[in-house]
């Protein structure tokens, strides 16, 4: 059975990036994932990204968020990536939820 529903992004102030929507997330966190925890924020971002697959939307967003993995990894000179940018911000800080959202805020803004 095939429904009718129709999916819209309801995104705040017309954003069409995830970029714009991390601005917004930035200033107001826990209106957006409900706390100040990096894994929260990961769980948003791999639900969003999970919708804007399954209704094929395209973002405006030049670079694909999928490379902040490997600009993480550089950034802490690890090997590789596949441990995830949320696992090794975590890991670099300590596994403190807060301030690895506070890191990972700076680190996107570079």
């Amino acid at each position: 059975m095939k429904n009718n529903f129709t999916c819209r992004v309801l995104l705040p102030g017309n954003t069409q990036s995830i970029v714009e929507l991390l601005k917004y997330i930035r200033l107001r966190p826990g209106m957006y994932i409900g706390d100040k925890k990096i894994s929260s924020l990961n769980s948003f971002l791999d639900g969003f990204h999970y919708a804007l697959h399954l209704n094929n939307i395209d973002t405006t967003d030049d670079i694909p968020f999928w490379y902040f993995h490997e600009f993480v990894s550089h950034h802490y000179n690890w090997a590789e990536s596949t441990a995830g940018w949320k696992n090794i911000i975590l890991e670099e800080n300590n596994n403190d939820e807060e301030k690895s959202l506070v890191i990972f805020f700076d680190l996107f803004g570079k």
